[in-house]
């Protein structure tokens, strides 16, 4: 059950971010400006090298920083830092007791809830956060990673898409957490709005980063494009032998969707070497990057319809169907595949025989 946003929220998500609160902060649990929370995505997957983005809407004033050492927020943050929960708890517990209205203290609340997988406590304080002081980005970064733990995807980007019109400096830390979130969003059938803005804007910040035509080219294959797809990545692969595998298995998703099996089946296997000897790049793609190597692949080899590719397919669909019960049918294909129907062609003679009566 979704958390109904507050009105302030809503009106500040429609585009009047430019409003806030003024309080009156506990010294004693002011809190400075801090980092994101760790992004949900995967370590393996690769760190965008480019820089910040365009700022969108003014920034605002950061609150003078103050001293937190022996109080009761900075003692919660070591707890957590450590995983310690119990002491965490127990920490934030007093930091709450002291100034149950700061906004912040709600934040870091959020924080420790989100670790601990409390995930209708960490919505609810970091609304009550944000209800208090709405320019404030390591708020918003928390509501999106609330989202994304949630499943909601669509919201978890829009979330992390204002905490960094709020601060233009957390672009490059947010953008693979938004790019998983849009391709969770549109893999649920929510759409490629998102895809397509992400890719346009990796490209304008990067336009020589290889990865700028993956984002490209997933947008694309997003909204049923496979053709435009293809000559772009042929011409990065050729130029460059030590191209991130992700631009190979993008490219066997494109030639997948045009029916191209046997080109299919060499780029993907490119792509399964990469991956074998490291690339991680793959994770940009896949959340598993092996199962959907994989069924791709199963998909190629049945496409070609010959007895050696059916034969290849067969094992393949046998270890997929143990977390996907529907492909079982392939199977059976598969196995039909191997053994060729024969043609009944009628017997002729090579020669023409005569034979003579004989007459007695």
């Amino acid at each position: 059950m979704k958390v109904t946003m507050p009105p302030r929220a809503l009106l500040l998500s429609a585009g009047l971010l430019f409003l806030g609160l003024l309080l009156t902060f506990a010294p004693q649990l002011f809190l400075p400006a801090s980092p994101p929370p760790s992004p949900p995505l995967s370590s393996r997957r690769p760190t965008p090298t480019w820089g910040h983005l365009p700022t969108r809407i003014p920034t605002a004033t950061p609150s003078p920083t103050l001293d937190l050492a022996g109080t009761p927020v900075q003692t919660m943050r070591e707890a957590l830092a450590q995983q310690d929960y119990i002491a965490a708890q127990a920490a934030w517990n007093a930091a709450h007791q002291m100034a149950p209205q700061n906004p912040m203290v709600a934040r870091e609340g959020a924080r420790l809830a989100l670790a601990r997988d409390q995930l209708h406590f960490a919505q609810s304080r970091i609304w009550r956060a944000l209800n208090a002081d709405a320019h404030d980005a390591a708020s918003w970064v928390l509501l999106g990673a609330t989202y994304a733990r949630r499943g909601e995807y669509l919201e978890a980007e829009q979330a992390w898409s204002v905490a960094q019109s709020l601060d233009p400096a957390l672009a490059p830390a947010l953008f693979l957490d938004r790019w998983y979130a849009a391709r969770q969003a549109y893999t649920a059938g929510q759409g490629a709005a998102a895809l397509s803005a992400l890719a346009q804007t990796y490209s304008r910040t990067a336009p020589e980063d290889p990865l700028a035509i993956y984002y490209q080219s997933a947008a694309l294959l997003a909204v049923g494009d496979a053709t435009s797809v293809i000559p772009p990545l042929i011409s990065v692969l050729g130029s460059d032998p030590n191209a991130p595998a992700v631009l190979w298995y993008t490219l066997g998703e494109a030639y997948l969707a045009g029916h191209a099996y046997s080109e299919t089946i060499t780029v993907l296997e490119v792509a399964g070497s990469r991956f074998a000897q490291g690339d991680t790049s793959l994770y940009l793609a896949s959340n598993d990057p092996i199962y959907d190597l994989n069924l791709r692949l199963a998909y190629a080899y049945l496409g070609r319809s010959e007895p050696l590719a059916c034969a290849n397919a067969e094992p393949l669909l046998r270890r997929l169907t143990q977390r996907l019960p529907e492909l079982t049918p392939m199977i059976a294909q598969a196995i039909a595949c191997q053994t060729p129907t024969p043609t009944w062609t009628p017997w002729l003679p090579s020669q023409r025989i005569e034979v003579t009566p004989t007459i007695p």
